[in-house]
């Protein structure tokens, strides 16, 4: 026992302190790219600017490993290459396309987790573009959901789209790409 103490505090010495007292990991993810599925080049800075804004409040998301800017097939080597692939591995794939309801833009989020080939879970959900305000804290809060509560469904949307805005203009994308950087 006495022994079992020696050692820990040799290793808070040694590792440092930080390193000693911190919570474990719960979970590692990685984030693959934001697919620009609406085919407007205005929406470009998007892919690179959502990924970015994940990894700038990852100290909102205790517990968990964020790895940038994987793609599927780096992902799926990584889970080849370990036979004793750890079951707490996710994979973040997120697309931007249009909503057909409205002019809006549509962030979509999928969280993947491959236990097994032939066990794989998917929860997703959806955020507005048109949101400016909310957009950052929503899905910073709802990837926290995400990964803390297995058992919560999150396919919803978060907020509404005015049926009366039939196109998102320039100046409204530039806004939004500012708040979110």
């Amino acid at each position: 026992m006495k022994k079992n103490i020696m050692s820990r505090i040799l290793m808070c010495l040694t590792m440092g302190w930080v390193l000693c007292t911190a919570a474990p990991i719960d979970k590692e993810i990685y984030i693959l790219d934001f697919e620009n599925k609406t085919g407007d080049v205005s929406l470009d800075w998007l892919e690179k600017g959502l990924t970015e804004m994940i990894f700038q409040e990852k100290f909102r998301l205790p517990g968990l490993i964020l790895h940038p800017e994987y793609t599927v097939s780096e992902a799926i080597t990584f889970r080849d290459q370990d036979p004793q692939y750890p079951a707490n591995r996710y994979i973040l794939m997120g697309s931007i396309y249009h909503s057909s309801a409205g002019g809006d833009v549509l962030i979509h989020l999928s969280s993947i987790h491959i236990k097994t080939w032939k066990t794989v879970g998917e929860r997703r959900f959806t955020a507005y573009l048109s949101d400016k305000r909310a957009l950052k804290s929503t899905l910073i809060h709802h990837l926290a959901k995400l990964y803390q509560t297995e058992a919560i469904d999150l396919d919803f949307t978060v907020s509404e789209t005015p049926e009366d805005e039939g196109y998102i203009d320039t100046e409204t994308l530039e806004a939004a790409r500012r708040e979110l950087l």
